[in-house]
């Protein structure tokens, strides 16, 4: 988990390149320092699973935790959401950093010590709760990313945003939520955001490693917002797509079709057009060009 934590702030450095050059032993250090309470809060977090848009004990924790390190909190953003704001001792950019906070519908069947009991009613049943995606690693590892970079705010130059996003595993029937409610409220605004960056935990994947996917992963049907638009110019400035059949998303049909159809609309929009166009690519294709 140290390595996802350090992982969170190159990110930072990315934007920041004299933080990577005069901190790195003290980010090393900090990181090492902060592991054990990041792991405390984690298996706090997997025991204490709560459902999409019923995030109300994380989100007081994370609130809590952030106003203990000297951030500026914003809370109920999206419902549950909560939002840090870093600002550092030096002039730079405004970087965010997201973690998604919701469990899912799912009985724990583990021997460890912190495995969650909670039962919680889902769709007019209840059901078994569990931390089975990694949001609880994804808020703990935030949360210490959080507290080494507020432990040095006079060194880090600009505004760091920390996005703890609800609902990401979707809403309740009849619900708003998630980051598309995230963005409608203003989250990406105030201040605005230069880029967002986020990390996925993966059990397949050797510990102490930081992987990246083979090819860019997308969904379907992008809404009309900016971010959408962003996701578009993303896609179409991509000219090195070769084969997309090893792209999925939890293995669901109709949206690894619609990574094929945005991905040959791009390429057609970049005048690569392989085979002759259906209808629905080409009004992709003009969607494209109309929103980039």
């Amino acid at each position: 988990m140290k390595k996802l934590i350090l992982a969170l702030l190159v990110v930072c450095s990315m934007f920041a390149p004299t933080l990577a050059i005069d901190m790195s032993s003290e980010i090393n250090t900090a990181a090492k320092n902060v592991l054990p309470q990041v792991i405390e809060w984690r298996r706090y977090i997997h025991q204490h699973p709560e459902l999409s848009n019923r995030e109300f004990n994380t989100s007081k924790l994370v609130a809590d935790k952030l106003k203990e390190f000297g951030i500026e909190v914003r809370t109920g953003i999206a419902h549950t959401g909560v939002v840090g704001i870093l600002k550092g001792g030096k002039p730079g950019p405004v970087v965010g950093l997201r973690a998604d906070m919701d469990a899912l519908p799912v009985t724990e069947r583990t021997d460890v010590p912190f495995k969650s009991t909670v039962t919680a009613d889902y769709d007019g049943h209840t059901v078994g709760v569990m931390h089975a995606c990694g949001h609880d690693s994804h808020v703990a590892m935030l949360l210490g990313t959080a507290k080494v970079l507020s432990s040095m705010r006079d060194k880090v130059p600009g505004t760091v945003v920390f996005i703890f996003q609800p609902s990401e595993e979707g809403a309740p029937a009849g619900e708003e939520g998630g980051a598309e409610l995230m963005v409608k409220e203003g989250v990406m605004d105030n201040p605005k955001i230069d880029a967002v960056f986020g990390i996925h935990i993966n059990a397949q994947t050797e510990i102490g490693k930081i992987a990246r996917p083979k090819n860019v992963w997308i969904v379907p049907d992008m809404p009309k917002t900016r971010s959408g638009k962003i996701m578009r110019r993303v896609i179409a400035a991509v000219s090195n797509f070769t084969d997309v059949g090893d792209v999925t998303t939890l293995a669901n049909p109709e949206v690894v079709d619609g990574i094929r159809r945005q991905v040959r609309a791009a390429k057609a929009a970049k005048g690569d057009v392989p085979r002759e166009l259906t209808e629905t690519e080409k009004a992709e294709i003009k969607a494209f060009g109309t929103e980039s």
